[in-house]
């Protein structure tokens, strides 16, 4: 998937995106399974005025209840049974501070 997400510039040109207009990205089911690194990758960075971001993650396992951790234990079992695990949390009141402090940019 990485290697896909490295391309995605390009493959947007190439697909007619003008990365000059706002625009509006939906990752959805995307960002548990990305590098920090990707997660702040440019291509969002770099949007004009305007431009959104919709996106869920997954929390860290330290701020999660008894429940929360047990389900989320389970759907990693089951991740990794499928060959794919999640690579990023947050700390979601981290998580809410930095992204107050993008939009305030």
């Amino acid at each position: 998937m990485l290697m896909h997400l490295f391309s995605l510039p390009r493959k947007l040109a190439e697909a007619g995106f003008r990365a000059d207009e706002p625009t509006f990205f939906a990752w959805l089911g995307v960002v548990p399974y990305l590098t920090e690194d990707a997660f702040v990758s440019k291509l969002i960075a770099s949007m004009p005025e305007g431009s959104g971001v919709v996106f869920d993650y997954a929390a860290d396992k330290s701020k999660l209840g008894l429940m929360e951790r047990a389900s989320r234990n389970l759907i990693a079992w089951y991740l990794a049974r499928a060959g794919e695990s999640i690579r990023l949390f947050f700390d979601p009141v981290e998580m809410s501070a930095r992204i107050t402090a993008m939009v305030l940019l």
